[in-house]
């Protein structure tokens, strides 16, 4: 008798309760072998083992509760190919020890998911990210620079395309919703020169190093209602940046224009130069090109789904 293939799970782990990864695993919740853990307040598996061990003082009896606390949290199943995913914040803050023991003990296959930029941000270290002591089966990053420069897997941003086909009416040519990270200068004169020429802008700046922006944090279903509204989206990368941003999914599931600064994009599937403008000085601008109201259809075909994403994890880890 043919023996059968262990049926396969998978188990993201974000950990910080961000709503837009929400968004980017939507299409993924119908499917009942897909588990989600997306809740700022849940503790990370360093957390809850010191507080066990505390608890019960007993390092014995605290490591077997904390084991049981792990495989209840996480779904995990003997019987199963259990495809555990980390974003990098998480990952770097889970006890090593008991993540090297559940590997052993279940057939999990882990995989870090870098969604920000290696080479952007001063608390990733690529040392952290690649120690022994915290190893995993797969490393994928959605900059493609970075999948070059550190020899680690380069996948798009994945997003689910499940919004409904309501319409908004449009009330600004141009908005941009994100943090600062360098990039705010850049930002500010690009909204000003916007501005100059009697386009409307909708402009949200948190941690803006410039005084004319709104500095507030925007919730992620606000940020939608702005994307709806608006005729063209803007993107700026942070420095050393390669990889799409929310933006460009934002642009191609709500069929918006786009202007960019990622010179990287005309190697995408969807990207298409009536609707993308890429520039890397503001003189680059079109400002006509911004505010003329043309009907936008990307023809996007889920080439950049969560589904197709576990579908590479799949046939890597194979």
């Amino acid at each position: 008798m043919k023996k059968r293939k262990p049926k396969k799970q998978f188990i993201f782990l974000w950990g910080n309760g961000r709503k837009y990864q929400d968004y980017m695993c939507e299409e993924l919740k119908k499917y009942k072998n897909v588990f989600i853990i997306n809740n700022s307040t849940n503790q990370t598996w360093q957390e809850k083992h010191t507080e066990i061990i505390e608890k019960y003082n007993n390092e014995i009896v605290g490591e077997w509760r904390f084991r049981r606390w792990c495989i209840k949290e996480l779904n995990l199943k003997k019987d199963r190919i259990n495809y555990l995913i980390f974003s990098e914040d998480y990952f770097l803050r889970i006890d090593r020890e008991v993540f090297r023991k559940l590997c052993e003990e279940f057939k999990i296959k882990s995989v870090l998911y870098v969604n920000d930029p290696i080479r952007c941000r001063m608390n990733l270290k690529w040392d952290k990210l690649t120690s022994n002591k915290k190893k995993v089966d797969l490393i994928i990053t959605t900059d493609r620079e970075d999948a070059r420069r550190y020899g680690i897997v380069f996948s798009p941003l994945f997003y689910s395309k499940v919004f409904d086909n309501k319409t908004n009416k449009v009330e600004y040519d141009i908005c941009f919703i994100g943090r600062d990270k360098g990039r705010g200068k850049l930002i500010n004169k690009i909204k000003n020169e916007a501005e100059k020429n009697g386009l409307i802008t909708k402009f949200f700046l948190k941690d803006a190093d410039v005084e004319s922006m709104h500095d507030i944090w925007v919730r992620y279903e606000d940020v939608l209602n702005i994307v709806r509204k608006s005729n063209c989206l803007l993107e700026v990368l942070q420095e050393n940046q390669s990889g799409i941003s929310l933006r460009t999914m934002e642009a191609v599931m709500f069929n918006k224009k786009l202007i960019t600064n990622n010179k990287d994009i005309v190697n995408y599937p969807f990207y298409d130069k009536r609707y993308i403008q890429v520039f890397t000085k503001i003189e680059d601008l079109d400002f006509n090109f911004i505010k003329e109201r043309i009907e936008v259809s990307y023809n996007y075909n889920g080439e950049c789904s969560p589904i197709h994403f576990l579908k590479k994890v799949v046939k890597l880890l194979q």
